[in-house]
């Protein structure tokens, strides 16, 4: 079947492109670099930006939106701006806005701003944030909750572990995918892997593929897949001066209630539940304090 080509739309907001085919169909926005210390996700716009005229020939249906989450903080290498916030806490209510004292004079704040109008969703919707870590970790996808809908998205996007819950976790506000989420549209994000691993940007372009693979002739179509599914439950907090117990852990990994899995001044660290260990943190620092997440195994 031909379709006709895409255009993609000129004079948009910095960072931001934008493909809008004149096939209806759904909208696909892929965010990358909300965090500025996270490169991988922009890389992946970089290629695809490198093959524009291919996407418009390809097209199917609908629109693609492209987002650079933080520029500014990129350029610091920073997970956001000195003073800032962290965008990808920061898509809060009206009234989690009036309860939470944001940086409101924040560059973090301005580009909120700029690319809310594009994350405006509807059952139509979907969006992809691709993140890396500073945790030794296995890809895994980031969901609010898990139904029929996003069980359809995961399936296709090859990668093996899927988790929710997460914002149960963060107190300091919502993430891109539960703010598409609460619009009736499906939010995702994913972990890659390490920032520094040369495989993470591989992992990162796999996933993007898939996903736009939908809507894209110029994809294969992903295989089917089943991820094992973890539900986010609890958050291990900052200890001051905390070592793990083994170097190099690589996450999720499985810890008994009981085990000493680190040390603290004050001595051993024990895990109080069991459970698999998510993002364990090498480095707990005030801008990423958690040294990890806690989750159940095969929820239905």
């Amino acid at each position: 079947m031909k379709y006709q080509p895409a255009k993609w739309k000129n004079d948009l907001t910095p960072g931001i492109w934008e493909l809008i085919s004149p096939q209806k169909g759904q909208t696909l926005i892929l965010i990358g670099q909300i965090h500025g210390n996270e490169l991988t996700g922009f890389k992946v716009i970089q290629c695809l930006l490198k093959m524009k005229k291919k996407l418009a020939q390809s097209m199917r249906g609908g629109r693609l939106i492209l987002i650079h989450g933080n520029p500014a903080a990129a350029k610091a290498n920073l997970r956001f701006t000195k003073g800032g916030i962290d965008l990808n806490r920061a898509w809060l209510t009206p009234r989690e806005i009036k309860k939470q004292c944001t940086a409101r004079d924040s560059y973090e704040w301005k580009r909120l701003k700029e690319i809310k109008p594009y994350l405006r969703a509807d059952k139509n919707t979907i969006s992809l944030d691709i993140h890396s870590s500073s945790s030794r970790t296995k890809p895994f996808l980031l969901l609010p909750v898990i139904n029929k809908q996003y069980c359809w998205w995961i399936r296709r996007l090859g990668v093996p572990i899927a988790s929710f819950g997460w914002n149960n976790q963060f107190t300091r506000g919502q993430s891109t995918l539960e703010w598409v989420y609460m619009q009736g549209g499906v939010g995702m994000g994913v972990e890659c892997g390490q920032h520094t691993d040369p495989q993470t940007v591989k992992n990162a372009w796999r996933v993007a593929s898939n996903f736009l693979a939908t809507a894209f002739t110029c994809f294969p179509m992903p295989t089917l897949s089943r991820p094992t599914i973890f539900k986010i439950k609890k958050t291990i907090p900052y200890i001051e001066q905390f070592k793990w117990k083994k170097k190099n852990i690589v996450g999720p990994v499985h810890l008994k209630k009981g085990e000493r899995f680190g040390m603290s001044p004050k001595g051993g660290v024990y895990s109080q539940d069991e459970g698999y260990l998510f993002l364990p943190n090498a480095h707990p620092e005030p801008a990423n304090p958690d040294i990890g997440y806690l989750a159940n195994k095969n929820v239905k």
